[in-house]
């Protein structure tokens, strides 16, 4: 048998299995309690979308269950009057670019809160494709980062910023500049300052976040807190060592970080919520 024929068998037994799936979701007890769009939805997520991964691997399978029991849960808690049918040029490539991240969990909770969002008459007007493509650009890290950074904005209009220097003190050579502060969250508390301060570049580039340095905070205090890094103080002592002590550092500007409506309707639609999110 040739490699074609061979590729043609395969294909065709895939497709009966997946039809077999299909009618055996869509005529479970569980699936016709859900009902209508949510029903189909898992269905074609489950048996089409992430069948090939479930059949590479077992963790797939179980990571797509779970995320089917967490989305029927939370669409149950959406009033039966505010729900609607999602829109198609949100639900395709968001479960197409979940089918990527499903193992991510702060990843597919985004995503998860987008489809639930563009399920929910009070938020759909605020779902964009271009979230997708911004969740898309995102790391497990960046999103615990604007997570925390949208919990501490619920408290305040703005948080500090500063940008930091390392440079040598016998010829003005930049070797990095890195962005502070590090917002402390649960899921936070240990990240290395450095890797605190890539998220919130990439945050700033994909627009959700703003960074201002022609306006501050009138309280230095919050600037000077920022410095007090023991991982600032190793990466200097480091940079010192390696460049004979010829390294030093200095605070180069201080700014604040805020959020523009962009970000809001972000935040309310992959969050679900946040009263940051409806100012």
């Amino acid at each position: 048998m040739s490699n074609e024929d061979i590729m043609k068998d395969v294909i065709l037994e895939t497709a009966k299995q997946v039809a077999v799936d299909v009618y055996k979701d869509t005529t479970h007890p569980t699936a016709k309690n859900i009902g209508g769009f949510l029903g189909t939805l898992s269905g074609f997520f489950n048996h089409v979308v992430m069948y090939p991964l479930k059949k590479l691997n077992i963790k797939y399978e179980q990571k797509a269950i779970a995320f089917e029991k967490a989305m029927e849960k939370k669409f149950n808690a959406i009033p039966e009057n505010d729900r609607v049918e999602p829109q198609l040029h949100i639900v395709g490539p968001a479960l197409e670019s979940l089918k990527y991240n499903i193992m991510e969990d702060d990843i597919a909770e985004m995503y998860s809160n987008l489809l639930l969002s563009d399920m929910d008459n009070k938020t759909q007007s605020l779902c964009s494709p271009a979230f997708i493509k911004i969740i898309e650009q995102l790391s497990p890290i960046d999103a615990r980062v604007y997570k925390s950074i949208i919990d501490m904005l619920k408290q305040k209009n703005a948080l500090p910023i500063c940008s930091i220097n390392f440079i040598k003190k016998s010829d003005p050579q930049l070797f990095y500049t890195i962005q502070l502060p590090k917002y402390y969250s649960e899921k936070c508390e240990k990240m290395d300052d450095f890797a605190f301060s890539a998220s919130l570049v990439n945050l700033n580039r994909l627009g959700l976040l703003n960074f201002s340095f022609m306006q501050w905070l009138t309280d230095d205090n919050q600037y000077t807190a920022l410095l007090q890094s023991e991982s600032i103080k190793e990466r200097l002592l480091f940079l010192q060592t390696k460049n004979d002590g010829d390294v030093d550092t200095y605070i180069f500007n201080k700014g604040v970080i805020e959020i523009n409506d962009f970000s809001k309707s972000f935040a309310r639609v992959c969050f679900r919520g946040g009263s940051v999110c409806e100012k």
